[in-house]
């Protein structure tokens, strides 16, 4: 299957899952203390928990080829994403920005990204435990599987963890 994907440098012989997510970009048009104000907003938001933030910039992303098998399913339709973004940009604008009205919001785009994850098991320096971590190849970062239940049960789910 080809999916959008981040743009990242993977790890060879690991585990690799695909994380749903939904970028929007948003015009919004506020009134402050000095007058209307427009700008440019994009969120993110989860495909399988529906939580939603405001970013920075577009995600680098690339059309890749991907096993079905390591996709994690979207939960979350379009429709539920925007809803969600909308009133809590709605929110944002209102208590945070100290908008002096309701601010107008256009949803000018809606795309479905997924983000690569690799699961990479280590030994712990003292003892024979095996821990398992989670390493993220855009950020390059790690962390340990425990504390990402969705993923933990995708790894879980596929008989490579016991």
């Amino acid at each position: 299957m080809i999916i959008n994907t981040i743009m990242a440098e993977h790890k060879e012989g690991l585990f690799n899952c695909y994380y749903p997510k939904y970028y929007a970009e948003w015009f919004i048009k506020f009134r402050t203390l000095f007058g209307i104000r427009r700008e440019k907003i994009l969120t993110l938001g989860d495909g399988v928990t529906n939580h939603s933030s405001i970013i920075d910039t577009v995600p680098v992303c690339e059309s890749k080829e991907v096993k079905n098998e390591e996709l994690i399913a979207y939960k979350i339709d379009e429709n539920e994403f925007y809803k969600s973004s909308f009133e809590a940009l709605k929110k944002y604008f209102i208590y945070r920005r100290r908008s002096w009205k309701i601010p107008e919001l256009k949803c000018t785009n809606i795309s479905k990204v997924y983000i690569p994850y690799q699961i990479e098991n280590k030994r712990q320096t003292f003892g024979k435990k095996e821990v398992s971590y989670l390493y993220e190849p855009s950020s390059q970062s790690y962390d340990k599987l425990k504390n990402y239940v969705i993923i933990q049960s995708f790894y879980r789910e596929r008989g490579d963890i016991s």
